[in-house]
């Protein structure tokens, strides 16, 4: 098996936070990490997770399961996940293993106001089967404006996301997010 190269995967990550976010950067204004490969720690291993796969604990939200999205994004302030929790209560968010992103995610965490970290752990995958009646994107998943606007967002990590090429949608996925600092969107190569 030939070994991939990491400049290749740097310079791939930073072109792809580029088109994601919607804006024409100059060089200074975002400070990106290389894209090593490094392990994600599995901290959720003490979190009692409730009925639907959710745990709120100091400020991270963990997800595990299949995550159900109501009007365009979960919607904490109505308690779809069963837990009493605010977006702006949420500064970070760990996708587990074991968890299945809907087929479409647009917008899916948005407005997240003082969300600062999002780590997707090895394993978690994304729907590909539409379960709408007319769907012209069977097979694809669509992550666009995803983070749309969680102006703290400072580190996001896509690595662990298993069937990452499935996602074909991915404008806007970081619009207005100025605090970004570092992402790893190694997984999303956009091949099936």
């Amino acid at each position: 098996m030939k070994k991939k190269n990491p400049l290749k995967r740097t310079l791939a990550g930073i072109v792809a936070v580029l088109l994601v976010t919607g804006n024409l950067l100059t060089p200074g204004a975002l400070k990106l990490s290389p894209l090593a490969e490094t392990a994600i720690v599995a901290e959720a291993a003490d979190v009692s997770l409730n009925s639907r796969g959710y745990a709120f604990e100091n400020g991270t939200l963990y997800i595990n399961g299949t995550i159900s999205k109501n009007n365009d994004n979960i919607d904490l302030r109505q308690d779809t996940i069963g837990l009493s929790v605010r977006k702006n209560q949420v500064q970070k968010i760990v996708v587990m293993s074991n968890a299945v992103f809907p087929q479409d995610s647009n917008s899916l965490f948005a407005d997240f106001s003082n969300l600062t970290e999002f780590v997707v752990e090895p394993g978690a995958t994304v729907s590909t089967v539409e379960t709408g009646l007319f769907s012209r994107d069977v097979g694809y998943a669509k992550m666009s404006s995803m983070f749309a606007n969680c102006s703290k967002l400072k580190k996001v990590d896509l690595s662990g996301l298993s069937n990452g090429g499935k996602v074909a949608y991915i404008d806007k996925m970081f619009l207005n997010c100025r605090a970004l600092e570092e992402a790893d969107l190694s997984s999303l190569t956009g091949e099936q």
